[in-house]
């Protein structure tokens, strides 16, 4: 079914990037951005392509030493982000060990903060660990290193995944730990899958939407510019991910993504991409989150979606740089051009996505052009812990092995988590 054929159709609508709101405050982010129009300059380059260019960036930020450095301070959340955009677009690059063999050695630090496990990050290493075939249940040594299991321990009385103030990540977090557990083969425990549907908006212009967090879900959602908060695509998109892969076939789940789906339909912009919110130009990282939610339920080739803009995919790729470096193309994503270089965020959400990968995928050894393909199926083989049940189904709705499925027939999932989710 087309998101149009829910009931909505595609309209032009305005947000702006997540990551940004804890960085810069909001007049002087769009002051900055108000005369930026994504994708017109952008060279012709076919979505793999670009891909690679990315993921040789990302590659060239990674050799100044792991993690990688974002405002001053070391970030394990985007450095495994990196190696999983790396996987994305080749299995064999290098980095990808070295990341995954750096955070196997400092994986307390890298997992917990303040004596907490970090739902986010868990949730990260477990996909990474899932796309380079590692084992998520034996992480460095015991005790500890069943990772699976400590952030199946995260959930609260509530069913929402860690401990941690929920007010700017709570629904983002909990669509990335649902989608982590699906691909170690964890079938959801209900509060946490319901906790999530109970968050998604009902009223009026924001139907299907879902906002950061709601603490009181009796309350219509609304907008509200001044604090930076509102309906909020990157959460809406992580949701559906979330919700796609661990509960397909619950029908509050389901209605859920098709309603989420429809909402992301009406805020499309003109020039086919995202942004965050109602208030703010389109960004990378937003339309790069929603691209890898359409891959994940089979809608990013709908008619609907493919506009005068060329579609998702070429108004993504209009925010990557034309930097040339080391004798071979090497071209990052801006948050939004004039920002000073390349940024590290914006470039790992952007190549999973350009290489058409699900957030839970298999990695292939060497670059291939996207195709639409069947999935293959995927059967779990970790045991699940003592407080959940294993999937038990011949396939685990959200994981994909084929590489470059764009939308026709995918079972796929994506969407890499902002900043403050670890």
């Amino acid at each position: 079914m087309k998101i149009s054929e829910a009931g909505v159709k595609p309209s032009t609508g305005s947000n702006g990037p997540s990551t940004v709101r804890t960085i810069i405050g909001a007049a002087a982010f769009i002051a900055m951005v108000l005369s930026f129009a994504p994708g017109a300059s952008a060279k012709p380059a076919d979505s793999a392509q670009r891909a690679a260019a990315g993921a040789a960036w990302l590659t060239s930020q990674l050799e100044d030493g792991i993690p990688i450095e974002q405002w001053g301070s070391p970030d394990w959340g985007t450095t495994i982000e990196a190696a999983s955009a790396l996987a994305a677009a080749d299995a064999t690059n290098p980095k990808i060990t070295a990341v995954w063999d750096a955070l196997v050695a400092d994986r307390d630090n890298v997992v917990a903060k303040g004596g907490a496990d970090v739902p986010g990050t868990l949730a990260k290493v477990i996909l990474l660990a899932h796309s380079i075939d590692k084992n998520p249940r034996a992480v460095g040594t015991a005790p500890g290193a069943d990772l699976v299991q400590r952030l199946v321990d995260t959930m609260q009385g509530s069913g929402l995944y860690g401990s941690q103030s929920p007010n700017y990540d709570g629904v983002y977090r909990q669509g990335l730990a649902l989608a982590a557990l699906a691909s170690a083969g964890v079938s959801p425990d209900e509060r946490a899958v319901s906790w999530l549907v109970d968050q998604q908006c009902t009223n009026d212009a924001f139907d299907g939407a879902f906002v950061p967090f709601r603490s009181d879900t009796s309350v219509p959602c609304s907008d509200d510019p001044e604090s930076w908060f509102g309906a909020d695509t990157n959460a809406t998109a992580l949701a559906i991910t979330g919700l796609n892969a661990a509960a397909k076939g619950n029908a509050g789940a389901d209605g859920s993504v098709a309603k989420a789906l429809s909402w992301l339909a009406s805020v499309q912009e003109d020039a086919d991409g995202w942004a965050a919110n109602s208030w703010s130009p389109v960004d990378p990282n937003s339309t790069a989150v929603v691209i890898q939610a359409l891959i994940a339920t089979g809608h990013l080739d709908d008619d609907d979606l493919n506009g005068e803009g060329g579609g998702p995919l070429a108004a993504l790729g209009g925010f990557q740089s034309d930097k040339q470096g080391d004798g071979e193309q090497s071209a990052g994503w801006f948050f939004f051009p004039g920002m000073e270089g390349p940024n590290v965020m914006a470039t790992v959400q952007a190549v999973p996505a350009l290489a058409s990968k699900p957030l839970i995928f298999k990695a292939v050894s060497s670059p291939t052009t996207p195709t639409t393909s069947t999935p293959t199926t995927s059967v779990p083989t970790t045991t699940a812990p003592p407080t959940s049940t294993t999937t038990t189904v011949a396939e685990v709705k959200g994981v994909t092995s084929v590489a470059g499925n764009t939308g026709a027939a995918a079972a796929g999932v994506n969407e890499r988590p902002i900043s403050f989710t670890g």
